[in-house]
């Protein structure tokens, strides 16, 4: 009986169960009444029996089990301002509130302590005002948050500003979840305390000088779209949740795919919203992109058999599916400088590493059409199966792209699936002086593009463009309660389930920026590259060797220490151990760089009144049969000029020079060290303690 009480008297009115909607709409000459003093409990009606079943939990109390009682009777009145909390009522016409609950909680089951609990709902900083749209709290914050951003974008800074490895450790060692106290709940605080640890620390990606990774500065308007998106909070996985950007989201494709594969436009108007057809799919990134195309290719190349009572690899598994077809293996074949992601997708699909076959490349970084010919020879001989070959589009260490077309021609005589990886250089389609580098990228079956790249937009969206409609059914899945078989759900065709709208993301550069904007940026992008390799071939110090002459905006070359300056320019070959002298240098002034404008541990701002210095990454790649480090400068920046790529070669040449009296000092101390020893032999073939300082 206890537990019947219990329960009946908690529960809210009848009326506040089956119309929340009309009781927030109270006429408002009641809700004046209201303020001035009336009872809340004029809008209740009386407390009915619960009719559910009792939960285990009941006999000790009201427990958090998400029924309605959880939450306040009146909450729609008390959440409708500012912070949720803004009309409130004075502290006597509170004491009034809580009289009459007690009153109908007046039963000995409804204690003191759960009356205090439900009039915690009602206090400021409960959880559930963070959940209701607000102007005043919001504006605030954004005030805010827009100082912080634009002294992240615009303020001189290091590029790469982050403490050490040790410090940044040390500031995030705690691993318990915080108790939600007023102090720890306080929103400000906490982005003061993410402002101090993680943003006046974070890498000015958008820097002008930050010409080492291929994230950049973005249009501006993507920031409030980030915040709509946030607001709007749908999930493309199903139409139920994404009612219209689902359609925006296959029109966006659709606009990729006509610049890529130029179909006439019948094609587009019988594809582009046929929900049993799929032009592309949205997802994370270029590697989700690229383990999609290599998941098609496989299960395109195992389909099913009726005839032979064989169910597909899909059902029957890759080791079955080779057997059904007579297969003693399957690989993917590409350059050696395939993106790492195809290593994901071969374990993946359940090849294993060596399921992944690369091939040499050129002196141009590009794959060696003789030796793919010959691989693709050797592994029908083997009884292989060549689910794909690859071609890339702008690799992603050296922006080299591979002989598309005649790739393409291989694939087309072997019938084998061809794959682009256009993730970097894909954005060359939209310009009329570099298109032609993709000649032949319309032969491929799918095309891997990552908008967050050359399409710039934010991180985390990628996309693959299928040359079929029809090729997504190898991989359709779906589901009784959602993409189910004949619904338009895009999740039936991705391999990720649930999925943010980010596709206005790129829906908003297509139209913002448009084809000719975009191929401003691309050719111009492109042409600072070459630039920037013609002024390393020729600065008057000698101090650089460019690697290759860049396709793309994506340059590689390498340090020169003093004493080889000559030889390399000269075109001696270079031994073994001087090839190495200039990897250990180059490696040592790339590392230099990279911390030389770093602040101080105690956050103080930097003494030197000179400008941040430059950035450029790091790679290993082989040149002239040799493996070798080279730095790797990538310009897709709109906002990097010509002085700052001159400044970033200044600060490399001042970083040589004293990384180069660093080694020689260091070599010095080496042999100084190696001829005393060698002076005063012992017994022991060890100097005695406290050596040289007792001599």
């Amino acid at each position: 009986m206890a537990i019947v009480q219990n329960i009946a008297c908690t529960q809210p009115s009848l009326e506040t169960i089956t119309d929340p909607i009309r009781r927030m709409s109270v006429d408002s000459s009641e809700n004046e009444n209201d303020n001035a003093g009336s009872d809340p409990s004029s809008f209740r009606s009386s407390a009915i029996p619960d009719v559910r079943p009792p939960t285990p939990d009941s006999e000790q109390g009201d427990v958090d089990e998400g029924y309605d009682e959880d939450f306040p009777d009146d909450f729609p009145f008390w959440y409708s301002g500012a912070s949720g909390v803004q009309h409130m009522k004075s502290s006597s016409q509170t004491r009034d509130f809580t009289a009459d609950h007690s009153e109908i909680t007046s039963d000995d089951a409804c204690t003191a302590e759960h009356r205090d609990r439900r009039h915690s709902y009602h206090d400021h900083d409960s959880v559930l005002h963070y959940f209701v749209a607000t102007h005043k709290s919001e504006d605030k914050l954004d005030r805010y948050l827009s100082g912080i951003i634009d002294a992240f974008l615009n303020e001189p800074a290091p590029v790469y500003a982050s403490s050490t490895p040790d410090d940044m450790r040390d500031k995030f060692s705690g691993s318990e979840v915080p108790t939600r106290r007023p102090s720890s709940g306080n929103m400000e605080e906490y982005l003061q305390t993410i402002k101090a640890n993680v943003i006046d620390r974070a890498t000015r990606v958008s820097a002008p000088k930050m010409i080492g990774h291929m994230t950049t500065a973005l249009p501006y308007f993507h920031r409030p779209l980030a915040r709509l998106l946030a607001a709007m909070n749908q999930n493309v996985v199903k139409l139920e949740t994404a009612s219209t950007i689902t359609y925006l989201e296959r029109q966006t494709i659709a606009m990729l795919h006509r610049e890529f594969y130029r179909n006439n436009a019948e094609f587009y108007d019988n594809y582009i919203h046929s929900f049993q057809h799929s032009l592309g799919v949205f997802c994370s990134g270029g590697t989700v992109a690229n383990i999609t195309a290599m998941w098609t290719a496989r299960n395109s190349a195992l389909p099913a058999d009726p005839d032979k009572d064989f169910a597909g690899v899909e059902r029957a598994g890759l080791f079955r599916a080779l057997k059904h077809y007579g297969y003693e293996g399957a690989v993917i074949i590409g350059s050696r400088l395939m993106h790492y992601s195809f290593k994901k997708a071969a374990d993946l699909l359940g090849l294993g590493d060596e399921g992944l076959v690369t091939i040499d490349t050129d002196d141009s970084f590009r794959i060696r059409m003789d030796l793919l010919e010959e691989t693709i020879n050797q592994m029908k001989e083997q009884k292989k199966l060549i689910i794909a070959i690859v071609g890339i589009a702008g690799t992603t260490e050296t922006g080299s792209i591979d002989p598309l077309k005649q790739i393409g021609l291989l694939c087309e005589h072997y019938k084998i699936h061809f794959h682009v990886d256009a993730a970097w250089g894909g954005p060359l389609i939209f310009s009329n002086e570099h298109r032609r580098k993709l000649d032949g990228i319309r032969k491929a079956d799918t095309i891997t593009v990552d908008g967050h790249k050359q399409l710039y937009t934010p991180m985390g969206l990628g996309l693959v463009l299928f040359q079929n409609p029809t090729s997504a059914h190898a991989i359709r899945k779906t589901a009784n309660y959602v993409i189910r078989q004949d619904s338009p759900d895009l999740g039936r065709f991705t391999l990720e389930g649930s999925r943010p709208a980010t596709s206005l993301h790129l829906h908003a550069t297509l139209h913002l920026l448009g084809r000719d904007g975009l191929e401003c940026l691309v050719t111009r992008s492109a042409t600072l590259a070459r630039q920037m390799s013609v002024r390393v071939d020729t600065h008057p110090s000698k101090a650089f060797q460019g690697l290759h002459i860049p396709q793309t905006n994506i340059f590689l070359f390498r340090y020169i220490p003093v004493a080889l300056r000559e030889k390399v320019h000269s075109g001696d070959d270079l031994t073994e151990e001087e090839s190495d002298h200039i990897s250990e240098c180059t490696k040592k002034v790339q590392i230099a760089l990279a911390t030389a404008g770093l602040a101080s541990r105690d956050g103080t701002e930097l003494e030197s009144a000179r400008p941040p210095p430059g950035f450029v990454s790091r790679t290993r790649v082989n040149f002239h049969g040799r493996d070798v480090d080279a730095f790797r400068a990538v310009i897709a920046n709109p906002l990097t000029s010509w002085a700052d790529i001159e400044d970033t070669l200044k600060d490399l040449l001042d970083c040589g020079a004293s990384v180069e009296n660093e080694m020689a000092a260091q070599a010095f101390l080496t042999r100084r060290a190696s001829q005393i020893a060698d002076s005063l032999p012992l017994p022991s073939g060890k100097l005695w303690l406290g050596w040289p300082f007792d001599i």
